[in-house]
């Protein structure tokens, strides 16, 4: 396979000031390459799409959706990263305790899309393939990158 030249993931303004500030700028993503122009190829489906990943952040906080599976699961994925930083002994006790409690607290603007642009050759070395019972769909181009440093990528507000 053709190594992509970017790869794309969506974030939420609260999960990227939460890696900026108490995670050392290293922040966990799950990342895809911009659909194949090809029409017979296999495409992403909308959870592992960035781009349609954020405009459900956007329609949903729009909406003032209380009630977002995509938010439910940003807010799960905090705190999942808080108790795994905790186990790695990057943040103490106190630090995990405020995290969780502002990602089960912040309210809907706070989960803002951002769009990370990301240079694959800056990560050829940090990325994985998701394993193929974590895709969205088995033939799907889902990639992680557990340690993703602030100086490998941009940051991309589509909304302005």
């Amino acid at each position: 396979m053709t190594q992509p030249l970017l790869l794309y993931s969506t974030a939420t303004r609260l999960a990227y000031s939460v890696a900026q500030r108490y995670f050392g700028e290293l922040h966990y993503v799950w990342c895809a390459p911009r659909d194949d122009p090809d029409p017979h190829a296999f495409h992403n489906p909308p959870s592992s799409n960035p781009i349609l990943l954020y405009r459900t952040y956007e329609r949903d906080i729009a909406g003032g959706d209380e009630h977002s599976a995509v938010i439910a699961a940003n807010r799960r994925g905090i705190i999942r990263g808080a108790v795994a930083k905790e186990a790695q002994g990057m943040i103490d006790r106190p630090t995990r305790e405020l995290i969780e409690a502002v990602a089960k607290q912040a309210p809907l603007p706070d989960f803002k899309p951002l769009l990370f642009v990301i240079p694959y050759a800056k990560v050829a070395n940090r990325v994985k393939p998701a394993g193929i019972d974590d895709r969205a769909r088995p033939m799907a181009q889902e990639f992680i990158i557990e340690e993703l440093p602030r100086s490998s990528f941009d940051v991309l507000d589509l909304s302005r």
